[in-house]
């Protein structure tokens, strides 16, 4: 696994560093959905992630949330590569400054690597599964909250609105109500969590390419990743919820 270690990382960083120089506003698509859009770096950054991998890893699938390939049943190939070019687009857009480059390898399914670059304050998140997670070499780990009242808790937006009411109306499930944040990067505030800084997420509308890196981060930070309903967790799962063990109870005691 060396040799993909080094070069997962070498390709979250040096796309990232494309993205960091690129112009923001340039080459803008809008994507189906609302405010979905593509960009000049997205592609750039992707561009360069698959040339990385494919040069070195020919033989092995990669599902990119710009360039959707039918892949038939992913969690049932040998071995796969998921990439999100830039996780956070619309912040990137509007330069915000909450945005990532996302890389996950993943075995049947199973995530057993992933990196994680934010350029903009260049940090780089890393897991591999079975020794740890870290942010820039540092090791990390989830929150030690123990009471969901008293929890920074997170959620995003959907690109369709009625997945933005539902992760609303679930906040309005708890009682009393968390402090409550909505970053626009979801592989980032999950990064977060596994950080500690914030305490848990939920989300109910997230893709594969979200999940495959910071899903084995979260775990490796010693965190917990549940389905609503307690069905076994997938990178297709959806109704989530992600922090240590404790509150990830809470929550779904306060949702049944």
């Amino acid at each position: 696994m060396t040799d993909r270690k080094s070069i997962i990382i070498q390709a979250a960083r040096k796309a990232g560093e494309a993205v960091k120089n690129s112009i923001p506003t340039a080459g803008v698509i809008q994507k189906e959905g609302r405010a979905n859009i593509v960009t000049a770096a997205d592609l750039a950054s992707e561009k360069i992630i698959m040339d990385l991998l494919q040069s070195n890893f020919p033989d092995e699938p990669i599902l990119s949330e710009e360039t959707e390939y039918d892949l038939g049943d992913v969690l049932a190939l040998e071995k796969l590569w998921v990439i999100d070019p830039i996780d956070g687009t619309n912040n990137f857009r509007y330069q915000r400054n909450y945005s990532c480059v996302s890389i996950g390898y993943l075995e049947l399914g199973i995530p057993k690597m992933g990196a994680v670059y934010d350029p903009l304050h260049d940090e780089l998140f890393f897991a591999e599964k079975g020794n740890g997670a870290f942010v820039n070499e540092q090791k990390i780990s989830v929150s030690t909250e123990q009471t969901l009242s008293a929890a920074t808790v997170a959620t995003d937006n959907s690109y369709n609105p009625a997945g933005t009411r539902r992760n609303l109306e679930t906040l309005l499930n708890i009682n009393p109500s968390p402090w409550t944040l909505m970053k626009g990067s979801a592989v980032l505030t999950m990064c977060e969590i596994a950080a500690g800084r914030i305490d848990l997420y939920f989300h109910t509308a997230l893709k594969p390419w979200d999940k495959a890196a910071a899903f084995l981060i979260i775990e490796e930070a010693g965190g917990i990743i549940a389905t609503y309903d307690g069905s076994a967790v997938t990178i297709l799962s959806t109704d989530l919820v992600m922090g240590n063990e404790i509150l990830v109870k809470e929550f779904l005691q306060q949702l049944s």
